[in-house]
Formats: structure tokens, sequence, C-alpha cells
């Protein structure tokens, strides 16, 4: 199974705290960080990240602290929404997928305290 991480976005309602939802910090990770670790943790290794081509610099540092993982990076050069993000991947969408949207930890977090 494939991963796909949902980071080519801009956060606009985020500003000032973040424009990107993956890179904003939460208990000492990136929500990015968080992701996965939890993906990792269920036994995933392979991952597709979609990214924009300002924070794709940002972004790659994070992976390096995963050696275990297998990363592929796609470039969404326009934040036009979900459907554009998997037409960017399309050629490396080969097996099953899981995709990850960055609010999804935060909306688990907020299951699991309330």
């Amino acid at each position: 199974m494939i991963v796909l991480f949902l980071c080519g976005g801009v956060g606009k309602r985020m500003f000032p705290l973040t424009e990107d939802k993956f890179l904003l910090k939460f208990l000492g990770k990136t929500l990015l960080e968080h992701q996965l670790d939890m993906a990792m943790q269920s036994g995933l290794r392979r991952f597709i990240i979609v990214a924009n081509p300002v924070n794709i610099s940002r972004i790659e540092p994070i992976l390096n602290q995963y050696p275990d993982a297998e990363f592929n990076f796609v470039v969404q050069e326009n934040p036009l929404g979900i459907a554009n993000a998997l037409e960017s991947a399309r050629l490396l969408l080969t097996d099953e997928l899981l995709i990850v949207n960055p609010m999804t930890f935060l909306k688990i977090l907020r299951i699991l305290l309330y």
C-alpha cells in the first residue's frame, strides 16, 4: 500500500501560525512527523509526498529522519485541490492507496480527547 500525503496546498486559515498545515508544530513535532510515525507504526513504508514548489525544501529534511521509508515527490505547481494533486501523482499510483489530508491527525486527536 502507498500512502499519499497532500502537502501541496496553502493553509490560508492557519496564517499567521503557518502557511503549510503539515509543518505546524504540535507537541514538539510537525503534523507530518506525527502522521509519518503513525503510518510507520502500522507497517506502511511507501509514501508519495505531493508538495508545492515553496515547501518541498522544508519537507525534505523531515523525511530524512525516516531512513526505513521510501519517498517519492510530486510537485503540485499550483494548489488546485485534491483532484489536481492526484492527477499530478498519477504515474506513481501503482498500488492500493491511502490518501492523508493534513487535518486528519487533528480530527483523530479531537476524537480521542473529547
